[in-house]
């Protein structure tokens, strides 16, 4: 009893630091193995049992075959189809078609990654704003995972739990039979509703369409321009609005009349920089070199930059790459611009020789979202497709576990030079990787201490009846309640156990239980921060907390109802 009260507080914290969003998702599961190990919850022979799962191994080499994919430029065909469509809901449910079904065979970030650029360059091209494709086109990539094993770390997970609990194996495309009707009931939700609830949105001009559009930048006051001698209110009569200023030569009063060279950092639509800089009023600061280029840069989960401040990225500053600005769902009120701290989905501003910023681009977990200038030459798009292709029918056709079939294509991607293995490693997703192997072992202990079946007598005595349907509902519900706090994969972790000794008690078969959790898992549509995808979108669409509730909320009420209804049919 005291151990499973023991590793109960020990999840409940877990839970909260998760939630907080205050401590990195890696050190929250190091921090919990390593209390559950002194606690006497995981013994030292499983200890890290979970850095050589399967699992683990499986999502880091789709790691770095989708590395090689987002190089590749896999889908510079693919926008060649949009002009020939002029209806805006046929372009959202293509998009949001080919976001689900890219989402199939690789991890959501990776999928959402591949088609960013061609979203916003469709949006562009078709007039549609991005705020109108880039929450949908999210939700269809998490939709788009329930559709094989490798869709997400958590489909993995599941894969594995099933296969303990029966003798044969968990096909590639097995997960599908329930993952698809769940997928097309959102698809057909997403492009029937996401055009009429954007409309509405956009109405609001003061909320997250209107912080999009515009950008925190910092700029240079040059020798002869009609700012100087004029104090900062000047600024705002020409639509800009004033958050700091960095005086050139700290002997004068801060409200004193601009002068040459001071910093100014400040915030305004594009249009109105663009006019400020042409009129000679402000100037970007200067960039050594002769070729300079300029990119826009999301910040991806995985960057190096994530919680610093932007006066610190010497990684950029060290090949000579200037930092022009900032944009984001919600850039600062005020303070100095070398202060700032990024976030998952900020955009930053660059500009600097085409070599580094490719370079750096791809070293500091940055995406350009357009291609970006310069840098060196792309593998080919045809041979990594291929290769992964290949690696998917040797799963599916040839028998192979996951794991081998894909360690096969990294090994082949190396030796054909598509892949630096050395590059690819530096530049992998480590805290992902490491939450899986720290939450494997906590997760087990929920089963071994005896605490899942203490939860599992509160939970159903709480149900009005024990079949089937209550039983899936219940786990459905324990999954979309606890995903937003708790990334996916350690959602089914703690939840596994628990579906397990329900199904035992119960007397029904574990397998739609532990489905039942894994779908659920995955139906993150409640707010920004629940999964990574919607945190990146968010800044990039300009979306509020109550814009997922409002366009997520109906959905994950349809695709759960849809889970519930396919398991119970096929099980039942």
């Amino acid at each position: 009893m005291l151990a499973q009260i023991g590793l109960l507080a020990l999840l409940v914290v877990m839970v909260a630091l998760f939630a907080s969003g205050r401590v990195r998702v890696e050190m929250v599961a190091l921090l919990g193995l390593a209390a559950a190990f002194l606690l006497g919850l995981v013994p030292e022979a499983a200890l890290f049992s979970g850095f050589a799962s399967p699992t683990v191994i499986t999502v880091l080499e789709i790691l770095l075959i989708i590395g090689v994919l987002n190089r590749s430029h896999v889908l510079d065909a693919a926008g060649r189809v949009w002009p020939m469509l002029d209806n805006p809901r046929a372009v959202l449910f293509l998009l949001c078609g080919l976001s689900a079904g890219i989402s199939v065979f690789m991890n959501n970030i990776g999928a959402l990654a591949l088609v960013i650029p061609l979203v916003l360059a469709v949006g562009a091209r078709q007039a549609i704003p991005a705020r109108t494709l880039l929450m949908p086109v999210s939700f269809a990539t998490l939709l788009g995972g329930l559709g094989s094993v490798i869709g997400t770390p958590t489909n993995l997970l599941v894969a594995e739990a099933i296969e303990q609990v029966r003798p044969a194996s968990f096909g590639f495309f097995e997960i599908g039979w329930v993952g698809l009707p769940v997928a097309l009931v959102g698809l057909a939700y997403l492009a029937f509703a996401s055009p009429r609830w954007i409309r509405n949105g956009q109405a609001d001009e003061a909320g997250g369409a209107q912080r999009q559009r515009e950008r925190a930048v910092q700029r240079i006051v040059p020798h002869g321009s009609a700012l100087v001698g004029q104090d900062a209110a000047m600024l705002a009569r020409n639509g800009a609005r004033l958050l700091d200023i960095v005086l050139a030569g700290r002997q004068r009063p801060a409200d004193d009349a601009l002068r040459p060279d001071d910093l100014v950092f400040l915030s305004a639509p594009p249009a109105i920089l663009d006019e400020l800089d042409r009129a000679g009023l402000l100037a970007p600061l200067p960039v050594l070199g002769e070729r300079v280029d300029s990119v826009e840069a999301l910040v991806m989960p995985d960057s190096i930059f994530v919680g610093s401040r932007i006066g610190d990225l010497e990684p950029l500053y060290a090949r000579d790459i200037v930092v022009d600005g900032l944009q984001g769902g919600g850039y600062p009120s005020g303070g100095a611009f070398a202060a700032q701290r990024l976030r998952i989905g900020d955009v930053l501003l660059l500009r600097g020789p085409p070599e580094a910023l490719a370079a750096e681009l791809d070293e500091c977990g940055l995406m350009a979202l357009a291609s970006p200038p310069g840098g060196p030459d792309t593998p080919s798009s045809l041979l990594p497709l291929s290769l992964f292709a290949g690696g998917v029918a040797l799963t599916t056709l040839g028998g192979l576990s996951p794991e081998i079939a894909f360690g096969l294509v990294v090994i082949a991607l190396a030796l054909t030079g598509a892949l630096s293995l050395r590059r690819g490693l530096e530049t992998m997703n480590w805290p992902i990787l490491i939450m899986l192997g720290a939450m494997i072992p906590i997760g087990g202990a929920v089963e071994t201490t005896g605490l899942a079946r203490s939860l599992v007598e509160i939970v159903t005595a709480l149900l009005p009846a024990a079949n089937l349907p209550a039983l899936l509902a219940a786990m459905v519900l324990l999954a979309v309640v606890l995903t937003p706090f708790v990334n996916n994969p350690s959602t089914f972790l703690m939840l596994a156990p628990i579906a397990v000794e329900t199904a035992h008690q119960y007397g029904v078969p574990p397998e739609p239980l532990l489905l039942a959790i894994g779908v659920g898992a995955s139906l993150d549509f409640l707010t920004p921060f629940g999964h990574h995808n919607n945190t990146l979108v968010m800044g990039l669409g300009g979306y509020g907390f109550g814009d997922f509730l409002r366009l997520g909320g109906p959905l994950v009420l349809l695709t759960a109802s849809t889970t519930v209804l396919v398991l119970a049919l096929r099980f039942g």
